[in-house]
């Protein structure tokens, strides 16, 4: 640190005394620009960590203070962070129980933001990845990190969409998936590293994940990244699994992505018509979710407009009844 450095912060020092809050937080904000200059990226958990165990312990004043430091901090030295942010988050999303004052909290959502203005897809990706989107806090932040980054549209569809809604409610949690993951493709915020980071949820034991990463590989295929990215035999697969899944979410999700390829990857079609056919027929004579019946009929009515009589002839038997009634409640398949 050179000598003028030095002695600004012998100034600001004396300026921290001041009884007018504003004045303090002037100073304080002055103080933490000019350490940032001579700030260790290497020490930026350990910062993020103290500032959060202090603004819990502190005054009000001081709380707001250490809230004021964290962002500028990020703000001026994040940019050498991008192998911190899982951990900041982490050290962030561990103190949303304990800070409850509002503007604290809202201290909070903005570093995630400020973060995600350096690294944009490693935030995303680690909200994604370890925070599930079912609480307020990781929904807020996601929020907040869109329209951070210029997303104010896509932010203002979502809300009218009550996408944030759908996701904190467990029982809709999965359509909010699907409409997020639908705005996340058009803005191309979905890369292959965060759906390879997403896959080993669809074997987790907790059915908030699977239910989360099936819903987000459903949508994923009515999108052509995932064949042009080499994904789609492992998502099919994936998907034929999750459709014996004990829980019935995950076998409507299961059936949706199925459908879905139409979408993603017409083309595909008709060479996984054993494949698809198979298991969205065998998906009608579900017990137990009236929802996933409903939701294979409507893959199917998107499969079968695809393929030709002929196509679905020369794999099924004619007098197979689940075909026929499929048949005739669709209509012939041109």
């Amino acid at each position: 640190m050179n000598l003028g450095s030095a002695e600004e912060l012998r100034c600001l020092r004396e300026a921290l005394t001041a009884p007018d809050p504003e004045a303090l937080f002037q100073a304080s904000s002055k103080m933490a620009r000019v350490v940032s200059e001579y700030f260790p990226s290497g020490q930026a958990t350990d910062f993020i960590k103290a500032t959060l165990d202090g603004m819990l312990s502190a005054s009000p004043t001081c709380a707001t203070a250490a809230g004021l430091w964290m962002k500028i901090i990020l703000k001026e030295c994040g940019d050498a962070m991008l192998d911190k942010v899982p951990d900041i988050l982490d050290i962030i999303y561990s103190h949303m129980p304990t800070i409850q004052e509002g503007s604290l909290r809202q201290f909070l959502v903005e570093a995630v933001s400020i973060l995600a203005h350096h690294h944009l897809e490693a935030v995303i990706s680690s909200l994604l990845r370890k925070h599930l989107l079912m609480d307020r806090f990781s929904i807020e932040a996601l929020e907040s990190v869109l329209f951070k980054v210029g997303n104010e549209r896509l932010v203002r569809a979502l809300r009218e969409q009550r996408t944030w809604s759908l996701l904190e409610n467990p029982k809709t949690h999965h359509e909010g998936v699907c409409l997020l993951v639908r705005v996340l493709l058009r803005s191309g915020l979905v890369t292959p590293e965060i759906i390879q980071s997403l896959l080993p949820w669809v074997n987790s034991p907790t059915e908030n994940r699977r239910v989360t990463s099936t819903a987000f590989l459903a949508q994923l295929m009515s999108d052509p990244m995932l064949r042009e990215k080499k994904f789609l035999k492992s998502v099919l697969h994936i998907l034929e699994e999750r459709s014996h899944d004990r829980n019935s979410i995950v076998r409507q999700m299961a059936a949706r992505g199925l459908g879905n390829l139409v979408y993603g990857a017409p083309e595909k079609v008709k060479k996984q018509k054993l494949f698809l056919l198979d298991i969205l027929i065998r998906a009608l004579n579900d017990t137990f979710s009236s929802e996933v019946i409903g939701e294979s009929m409507k893959a199917l009515a998107k499969v079968l407009k695809e393929l030709k009589e002929k196509d679905i002839g020369s794999s099924f038997r004619a007098t197979d009844p689940d075909l026929l009634c499929i048949l005739r409640h669709f209509g012939p398949c041109t």
